[in-house]
């Protein structure tokens, strides 16, 4: 069964009659010397891992993104994509294991997120 955010269908957020949240890191739109968000870029590379995604050390060493689990909820909020997800046990430091969430964007949610992309870069032109 798909998972589809309850108010994303609405255009909303957040319930009607809440106060807006202040942003969290991820949400600044600050912008590189591109012109891209770090969500516009994160959500990219979701679009190009395909259904290998990413875990919080690939998008800390590649992408230099250290708050993985709060950019999924971002873009989550704020283009109405569902994230699968699963947990894995990696390699540490030490050698031994450790257990982290691997997160990647099924069929219908891989549709909703090269769409918001496409509409994101139509607005920078």
């Amino acid at each position: 069964m798909e998972h589809t955010p309850p108010l994303a269908r609405l255009g909303k957020t957040k319930a009607e009659g809440v106060l807006d949240a202040p942003a969290t890191a991820n949400e600044i739109t600050t912008k590189n010397q591109n012109g891209i968000t770090k969500n516009q870029t994160m959500l990219s590379e979701f679009i190009q891992a395909g259904r290998r995604g990413l875990n919080r050390f690939e998008a800390n060493r590649h992408h230099h993104d250290s708050v993985l689990n709060t950019t999924i909820s971002d873009l989550q909020k704020k283009y109405g994509v569902y994230f699968s997800r699963e947990m894995e046990r990696v390699p540490n430091f030490k050698g031994t294991k450790t257990s982290v969430m691997r997160y990647w964007l099924d069929d219908v949610n891989m549709a909703i997120a090269i769409e918001a992309l496409e509409a994101e870069e139509s607005r920078n032109d």
